[in-house]
């Protein structure tokens, strides 16, 4: 229970229902999604573990929103891990694998939903990343994008951009079912770099 109340709590969050500063009470949330304390207090944990929720001693829980430097500093954990992760992947990614992360990026290309996407977008890296066997390094790198998910949401807006960054999944899968390693690992590297860079653009524009 606790789990679906923080998947519902966090697609409102993402969504913009609840906005950074809000105060988020307990009993206002168990009206709003017609559950016990227990489990929506548990979910507000659950939540701040992933940094979308600061929980103040004698105040209550409140909407968080990432700052420039925890944006920046996930960025770069990632850009170091993930083009690594996918260097051990390659070699050991199976037909299956390649079959499946083909069918994400099928989907991708007809979900309107921004949020949704963003749940494809990981969702397409997972069945790659996965093929390296380092879960531990998998579940934090989950952990990570979890916390930079509402300026995701923000890249993913427009559907030029989404189309554009799943024309970059294509080139990333294209080289990795081929296994040239070393350009899979490099074009994964561009792309986030440009995504982290369009992001920061996109947050100072936004002010």
């Amino acid at each position: 229970m606790a789990t679906r109340v923080a998947e519902r709590l966090k697609s409102g969050i993402l969504r913009g229902e609840y906005v950074p500063g809000q105060p988020l009470r307990e009993i206002e949330l168990c009206t709003t999604l017609g559950t016990s304390r227990v489990p929506v207090r548990e979910a507000l944990h659950l939540l701040a573990g992933e940094g979308l929720v600061e929980l103040r001693p004698n105040r209550g829980a409140f909407v968080t929103s990432p700052s420039k430097n925890e944006l920046d500093e996930i960025a770069d954990v990632c850009h170091k891990l993930e083009p690594h992760l996918l260097s051990l992947a390659v070699p050991l990614l199976r037909p299956e694998q390649i079959a499946r992360a083909s069918v994400v990026l099928d989907d991708l290309d007809h979900i309107d939903d921004p949020f949704e996407w963003t749940r494809g977008n990981w969702k397409f890296h997972l069945v790659l990343y996965e093929a390296a066997e380092r879960p531990l390094t998998v579940e934090m790198l989950t952990s990570l994008r979890a916390r930079v998910d509402r300026a995701a949401l923000l890249l993913v807006s427009e559907k030029k951009r989404r189309m554009l960054l799943n024309h970059e999944h294509r080139a990333i899968l294209a080289a990795a079912q081929s296994g040239r390693t070393t350009l899979a690992a490099a074009l994964l590297g561009a792309h986030l770099k440009s995504a982290r860079d369009e992001v920061v653009r996109l947050m100072e524009k936004k002010g």
